[in-house]
């Protein structure tokens, strides 16, 4: 099924738009350059013109989702909200991020350790991390978390949590996932006490 989009004016964006409903579906492998100028509503010498090969395509895609995920998580975590509240939205991106992208596209992303786009996804994961990790030490700080505690060990019992997330069983017990994001959030900030008791 082709796309509606109108491809007149930026075939880049259709194209794009088009190779990234692909490869969520089916992976990076098994789409052809055929099937993305079908889907896109274009020719291949359209394609051509646009970009050199399906492979510069897939990387545009994948920058395309790591850019929106590190601007989403700059726009949580310089929010004014809480930083109880700010984490939550960290957490919730993490598990939006992790959804958006299909088991057959990270695949074939990480399948290869050496490839470009392997190496692409555990730059920016390096990259992320220690934007993470200065943004812990800030938060520590301005006195919003102790200043005792470890900011990697902040964020090994983040990726824990995330991980929850795609437990059925501990999905089962609540109606959504922001549920159980609160949840989860709200243990690791107060634990089995209530919040009240914290502000005594």
């Amino acid at each position: 099924m082709s796309s509606t989009t109108n491809t007149s004016s930026d075939p880049r964006t259709a194209i794009l738009s088009a190779a990234k409903d692909l490869f969520w579906k089916h992976g990076i492998r098994r789409v052809t350059v055929e099937e993305i100028s079908k889907e896109a509503g274009i020719s291949k010498m359209t394609f051509y013109r646009t970009f050199s090969n399906k492979q510069e395509v897939a990387a545009a895609v994948l920058t395309d989702v790591l850019d929106s995920s590190m601007q989403r998580y700059r726009a949580a975590m310089d929010s004014d909200a809480p930083f109880e509240e700010r984490i939550r939205e960290v957490v919730l991106l993490k598990h939006d991020n992790a959804q958006v992208m299909s088991d057959e596209f990270l695949k074939d992303v990480l399948g290869d350790p050496n490839s470009e786009l392997a190496i692409m996804a555990h730059s920016f994961q390096e990259e992320h991390t220690k934007i993470f990790l200065a943004d812990l030490r800030k938060a520590q700080r301005n006195g919003w978390i102790r200043k005792e505690i470890k900011p990697a060990f902040i964020l090994f019992m983040l990726e824990r949590m995330n991980a929850h997330m795609f437990d059925v069983a501990f999905r089962g017990m609540y109606k959504n996932s922001h549920d159980a994001i609160m949840e989860l959030t709200n243990f690791m900030f107060y634990g089995l006490f209530p919040m009240d008791a914290h502000k005594k």
